[in-house]
């Protein structure tokens, strides 16, 4: 369905799913620089949040802005960061892969 462009500027929030910084990656530091720079660009009233993918067990020690993990081998954490996201509020979704 098309949307008027004001009433994409009055979104409620923007996610990014992908590889994340500390993760040493190009996507992860894509994912984060663009990520970045749209937290500027948005301000404070349109939140910018961050599901970020595991390579390993542990995980990472992710910034803030990362609100939720997925394990890579673990099929059911995507359906998990589905529901996340569809229950978190955001209008628009960048997948990075």
């Amino acid at each position: 369905m098309f949307r008027p462009i004001d009433t994409l500027q009055r979104s409620r929030g923007i996610a990014f799913v992908g590889n994340y910084i500390p993760r040493m990656c190009g996507i992860a530091t894509f994912t984060y620089d663009l990520a970045e720079a749209v937290a500027r660009q948005a301000g404070k009233d349109q939140p910018v949040i961050v599901t970020a993918m595991n390579n390993r067990p542990e995980g990472y020690a992710y910034p803030d802005r990362v609100k939720f993990e997925v394990r890579q081998d673990h099929p059911v954490d995507y359906s998990r960061a589905a529901d996340f996201l569809n229950f978190s509020r955001v209008d628009v979704i960048s997948l990075q892969h």
